[in-house]
């Protein structure tokens, strides 16, 4: 599965972390024929500064990686039958209208995160008549409004969570 574009703060971080040296480090190379106990007390020290290096890295990136998803995260907003839903992008495009012939991607989780389904693991987005029953109820009313949800527009990112009873 491939993973999809994104533009979330976590996802710049993750990118722009330094990429794995390729080549082994110093205290795993074989010692040279030519080496003593200099070369044994050089690889100690190496190892002691990679072990605190792996400490003071686990310990940064546990407060900055959860900070930054947070960041990533919008206020849903509750509709009286339990969908919710955020927009992380108001598209400047044609809204949805029910009965039309769309195309669109989603990906769908459980509350716990794991994927279940993804358009973008496929690589094409779902082809779908909008608000006639061919999806869930929840996400025909995320698509074409309804609920005090407005419809989508061409270009939008929505956050939607749906109640078992919309299912």
């Amino acid at each position: 599965m491939a993973p999809a574009a994104s533009t979330s703060p976590l996802s710049r971080l993750l990118l722009s972390l330094p990429k794995p040296n390729t080549r082994p480090p110093l205290c795993a190379q074989a010692p040279s024929a030519d080496s003593g106990a200099g070369a044994s007390t050089k690889n100690v020290v190496l190892r002691r500064r990679e072990a605190a290096a792996a400490v003071l890295s686990a310990a940064l990136l546990s407060r900055v990686l959860p900070a930054a998803a947070a960041a990533d995260e919008c206020a849903l907003e509750a509709t009286p039958s339990g969908l919710a839903f955020c927009d992380r992008v108001v598209g400047t495009g044609a809204e949805a209208v029910k009965g039309q012939l769309i195309k669109a991607h989603y990906r769908g989780m459980l509350e716990d995160g794991t994927v279940f389904d993804s358009s973008y693991g496929r690589g094409r987005p779902l082809t779908i008549m909008v608000g006639v029953g061919e999806v869930i109820k929840g996400w025909d009313l995320c698509l074409a409004g309804g609920e005090g949800i407005p419809p989508m527009r061409v270009g939008t990112r929505r956050l939607s969570r749906a109640h078992v009873v919309l299912l």
